[in-house]
């Protein structure tokens, strides 16, 4: 009987409500209270307006805090996008908390002062907002892992950052689509003493991101996709050593890096200089070493901000990346990209793996292999398509069609013997001579070339009196191209360290 009555006493408390609209029970015993939001979505609420504490005279959640994805009140469903203002805070009991994937925004002080919260906290995809002090004395989170691919906001200022207080946290982990870290995110996070690995997808880092994390370790390496370094971004990160700015960087604004007073080296990558606001390395020792591209040394000595560097230097050898790519997934690679010096000539090959053929080039050649002057980090991208048939070949593993044309891939060991490059031609192993003779048989060889798997051409030779004669090189691997009069092969071989 006493159990009927503190039933009805609680639907009597979830009729009458003082701070929130309607509240569940939820599977593991604990009670959530909402407030609705709009026709479709609710807010997390706390149960009770006190100054004395928003879960006084309630049951507070504990052990692991499960957020669930719907609710239903009166036979209507409701999304649960937010938690709210103050929602929990105070709640010591609760040891961790998940939260599902329509949650967009946690709002200011919502786990405020949850001191049982232990272990790792994971911030999810959709997050788009993080309230002032949300996470503030939270003294028991050990690990951050930030998912959240375009949050936006996370407290606002130094005095209410999202995190302040978290004195066990020490190692903050991104998720792989994260675009954004907010301004003040992690500001005056002191006890951080990890290395930051920031992911490929990365473009906007914040005002003051990281300010005053004095012991955020060693060298920053920064995604190619980054444009923009917020004001104080790092201002006083004492123990950086060293950092390295990508080509797609546009702009680093005022005092971004100021009294790094460990930074001793500083390298620009992009053709055009960045934009630097005023003071953006005050502070830095003056010993500090700034290299810039030799392709565009004369730009960034001309270039406001960067003119005034005293120990501006340009880069040594003077080297420019090459990008490849293709088109399709899974349907081939591109081999020849790499660092090269500037004006060197490239060989860019494009193999297709078994189902694809190649088309040509995104620039309109077709050429393959191809030879490019390198003067520029242009992105060569090898043009596939699938393929409706492909047939068996003997002594050949994968094999597809372009045009009518066989091209063929194999591996060989090479040694004292060879494996044969078709039924057409024989390949031996001349030991004596240390040198490879292959031997056109039915006089179908147009000529044969040699390349290394950086795509550098090292051999090229046309057939005399029936026979290919080259030497042996040393191990590793390359790839040898043969062109017949119906065909082009390329093979993929390794000579044996025997």
């Amino acid at each position: 009987m006493k159990r009927l009555l503190l039933f009805a006493g609680f639907i009597a408390l979830c009729v009458y409500s003082w701070g929130y609209d309607f509240c569940t029970l939820q599977p593991k015993g604990y009670t959530l209270y909402f407030n609705i939001i709009d026709e479709e979505s609710v807010e997390v609420t706390f149960p009770a307006e006190s100054k004395n504490g928003y879960w006084r005279g309630f049951s507070e959640p504990s052990g692991k805090l499960e957020i669930p994805p719907i609710v239903e009140n009166k036979g209507v469903q409701y999304a649960v996008t937010a938690i709210g203002d103050r929602a929990f805070s105070g709640c010591q009991s609760i040891k961790s908390v998940s939260f599902p994937d329509n949650i967009v925004e946690i709002g200011a002080y919502a786990f405020y002062q949850c001191s049982g919260l232990t272990g790792i906290l994971v911030i999810g995809e959709e997050i788009q907002s993080i309230g002032r002090s949300a996470f503030s004395g939270c003294t028991g989170i050990t690990e951050l892992h930030f998912k959240a691919r375009a949050c936006e906001y996370m407290g606002g200022s130094t005095s209410s950052m999202a995190f302040s207080g978290c004195r066990s946290l020490h190692k903050i982990t991104f998720g792989e689509e994260v675009t954004i870290i907010p301004s003040y995110a992690f500001v005056g996070m002191d006890q951080l003493n990890c290395r930051l690995y920031f992911p490929s997808s990365l473009e906007i880092i914040g005002d003051f991101a990281f300010a005053y994390c004095f012991n955020i370790k060693d060298a920053l390496r920064f995604p190619k996709s980054l444009q923009s370094i917020g004001q104080s971004a790092f201002a006083q990160c004492h123990s950086i050593t060293s950092v390295t700015f990508p080509k797609s960087l546009r702009i680093i604004k005022t005092r971004a890096f100021n009294r790094c007073i460990n930074l001793n080296r500083i390298v620009a990558t992009s053709f055009t200089p960045p934009t630097l606001e005023n003071e953006v390395f005050s502070g830095v020792p003056v010993s500090a070493e700034y290299v810039a591209p030799c392709f565009s040394f004369e730009k960034y000595r001309e270039a406001n901000g960067w003119k005034n560097i005293r120990h501006l230097k340009s880069q040594n050898p003077c080297e420019i990346e090459l990008y490849t790519s293709v088109n399709i997934s899974g349907a081939g690679q591109v081999i020849g990209g790499k660092l090269y010096r500037m004006g060197d000539t490239a060989t860019l090959i494009a193999v297709c793996n078994a189902g694809y053929g190649f088309a040509g080039w995104s620039d309109g050649v077709v050429d393959n292999p191809r030879m490019v002057i390198v003067n520029d980090t242009i992105n060569y991208m090898a043009i596939m398509y699938a393929v409706d048939t492909v047939r068996d070949v003997e002594y050949v593993h994968d094999t597809t069609y372009m045009e009518g044309r066989e091209v063929v891939y194999e591996y060989y060991e090479i040694n004292d013997r060879a494996t044969p490059i078709s039924s057409q031609n024989s390949v031996v192993y001349d030991k004596k001579h240390r040198r490879i003779d292959i031997t056109d048989n039915d006089k179908s060889l147009l000529d044969i070339a040699l390349y290394t798997d950086a795509g550098e051409c090292i051999m090229t030779g046309i057939p005399r009196h029936g026979r290919i004669r080259m030497r042996r090189y040393p191990t590793g691997r390359y790839i040898v191209r043969v062109r017949t009069y119906d065909s082009e092969q390329f093979l993929k071989f390794f000579h044996s360290k025997k």
